[in-house]
């Protein structure tokens, strides 16, 4: 059989394989993102992450030396006897959670604020990045205060009162004051105020665990 000359063009084509990106390429884009120059301060992301997280520690720092030596009462009324209770301390916890119902109602006004002054009403018309930095904010604290909440629930069984008094206060001032710095510097500048919400909620979870391991060995 004849074999025309379109076929034998057909027959010697082959395809030629995707090639995934190699490790060293995926380095290099993230080495190349951490060494982008932010217009505005004219730092590269690298430092202004690495700022933010300095700034990080000093805030929790400070604010735990403060209120760990009572340089800040925050326990109000409380005292240390009225603590001995598993019940006294789950309200004494409770009371403080009213600084975060404030800051999601907040949030929430926020999101709805951004839907009506930028006409995104409708989710599904795709306008949906116009309202990203309010949703991303409330979604985030909304996250965060689940973990920092059930954590101080948990904590309610392991620290001595005199500990727990000035703790409990502490995690949640230092909460807040992490979503308003987290909201104000949404996106770029956003790394001082995710790590001061998240750090004390890794340093409980851990305690938790450790409280945790004793109790069962």
């Amino acid at each position: 059989m004849a074999v025309t000359r379109n076929q034998s063009k057909g027959d010697s084509v082959t395809s030629t394989p995707m090639k995934s990106p190699s490790p060293s390429s995926s380095y290099s884009g993230r080495k190349s993102v951490r060494s982008r120059i932010d217009p505005t301060t004219n730092l590269t992301f690298g430092s202004i992450v690495t700022i933010g997280i300095v700034a990080s520690i000093i805030l929790q720092v400070s604010l735990a030396y403060l209120v760990m030596n009572d340089k800040i009462k925050l326990n109000g009324k409380t005292t240390v006897q009225s603590l001995m209770t598993l019940g006294n301390r789950l309200e004494y916890i409770l009371r403080f959670q009213a600084i975060h119902v404030v800051w999601l109602v907040i949030t929430t006004a926020l999101v709805v604020f951004s839907r009506l002054s930028t006409g995104a009403v409708n989710p599904l018309e795709g306008f949906e990045n116009l309202v990203i930095s309010a949703k991303q904010v409330h979604t985030n604290s909304m996250e965060q205060f689940l973990l920092i909440f059930v954590n101080q629930l948990i904590l309610a069984t392991n620290l001595a009162p005199d500990i727990f008094i000035r703790v409990i206060p502490l995690l949640n001032i230092l909460f807040a004051i992490s979503r308003v710095l987290f909201w104000l510097g949404y996106p770029k500048y956003r790394t001082c105020g995710f790590f001061s919400g998240m750090t004390p909620i890794t340093l409980t979870t851990i305690y938790n665990a450790y409280a945790l391991i004793n109790f069962l060995f």
